[in-house]
């Protein structure tokens, strides 16, 4: 007797009905090409030198010329874009009464395999020894679902995001149901799940700080609305779910702008320390008038907090100050000169007359007309007597020009 060898065959495909079973229905399914499986002479896939075969143009793939015993078709690549869906074992197609058993299937999600079929039995039980073969061990997949929505200002309080009706970025959104994740929302008030597996699924809205509680809004896919949660959402293969939306009233009012400004000395050069709460964007600007109203400066795009050159004042690479308001070089000579942005000058923030701030001009160590003392050789009371009327009379300011710390 010449014995007939069997075979195992079946299909890789996308399940594209709209409930899923399994099956391949021509129509609703995609072939997927390319994919790897593996054929283990072994009731599980364990077989250190498998087989491995990939399916050809239309998902199919086959396995022949075996002997009888019993085989496992393990699939170690997920397709891409993808899910498990049903792994369905096959027939026994028996020649001249030749027997067998069919495998059986499972999404196992471990041990390096996506999905298995396990433990097919072929035998030559037959009349005529002939090897049984088995057809059909089919791998269904599911494209990925998806759920999106808005977080918005929804002005009227309808529940509805219309046209106009602003966005609120930088809003937490977390998914949970079969699979969990946290997204924030864009400059377009968007969130977006993307490469969701069927299931259940709830959206949970974390409230922006600054809103009143609007009216929420279940999309395409319905669900329950909660307070700030759109839970039952029941996704199937494929499903793009939208207008899952968090409508928010009531925008809180901006903070009360409020500064503090101060006129020091930063390594020897004149120099304005401020600080702003509530500034918009973060960014501020100086507005710097002088005693008779003229605009002496103006320093835009600063930080909310830092330090600022008086104007006039210029540094060096060292940060030390070479120039100085009231102060000119002539023929290589510091000359003193009138300037009317000494001894004082009004800050403004962001040019705002509510915001002026009148600052004294710093006389700093080093600025010209600085009366230096010597080490005394009078008693230190005069000196310092003398110092101060000097300091009153003569005594110059000095300044610089823009570092910020």
């Amino acid at each position: 007797l010449v014995s007939t060898e069997g075979y195992i065959s079946g299909k890789v495909f996308i399940d594209l009905q709209t409930t899923p079973d399994g099956n391949y229905v021509p129509g609703e399914a995609e072939a997927v090409e390319g994919n790897p499986i593996e054929l283990h002479q072994s009731s599980s896939c364990n077989d250190p030198n498998p087989v491995t075969i990939n399916t050809d143009a239309q998902g199919n793939y086959l396995f022949t010329g075996l002997p009888s015993g019993t085989y496992s078709v393990c699939q170690p690549v997920q397709p891409p874009a993808s899910f498990n869906s049903y792994t369905r074992e096959g027939t026994i197609d028996s020649v001249n009464g030749s027997g067998g058993t069919p495998g059986t299937g499972s999404n196992p999600g471990s041990g390096g395999y996506t999905s298995q079929i396990t433990g097919i039995v072929l035998n030559d039980s037959g009349d005529s020894d002939e090897v049984s073969g088995s057809p059909g061990n089919n791998f269904s997949e599911v494209p990925p679902a998806s759920i999106s929505g808005h977080v918005y200002h929804d002005s009227n309080n309808n529940g509805i995001r219309e046209a106009g009706e602003s966005a609120i970025a930088g809003v937490e959104v977390t998914l949970t149901g079969p699979i969990t994740a946290t997204v924030l929302t864009d400059s377009q008030g968007r969130y977006s799940f993307e490469g969701l597996p069927p299931g259940e699924y709830t959206v949970t809205e974390t409230h922006p700080s600054g809103w009143d509680d609007g009216l929420d809004s279940a999309g395409t896919h319905g669900g329950s609305v909660e307070n700030d949660r759109i839970t039952s959402i029941v996704l199937v293969a494929g499903d793009r779910a939208d207008n899952y939306d968090f409508g928010e009233i009531n925008p809180a009012p901006p903070a009360p702008l409020a500064w503090t400004a101060a006129a020091v000395c930063v390594n020897d050069a004149p120099t304005v320390q401020y600080q702003a709460t509530g500034a918009t964007g973060g960014t501020v600007a100086l507005f710097w008038i002088t005693e008779g109203g003229r605009l002496a400066e103006r320093s835009e795009n600063l930080p909310a907090s830092g330090s600022w050159l008086w104007p006039g004042v210029t540094v060096n690479s060292a940060g030390e100050p070479v120039s100085w308001p009231g102060w000119i070089l002539d023929d290589g000579e510091l000359v003193e000169v009138p300037d009317d942005r000494i001894p004082t000058i009004t800050l403004r923030l962001n040019g705002n007359a509510n915001t002026g701030i009148v600052l004294d001009y710093p006389v700093c160590p080093s600025q010209p007309g600085r009366v230096v003392q010597a080490v005394p050789t009078t008693p230190q009371w005069i000196l310092w007597l003398l110092a101060s009327l000097l300091t009153g009379v003569t005594g110059v300011w000095m300044r610089k020009r823009p570092l910020l710390t």
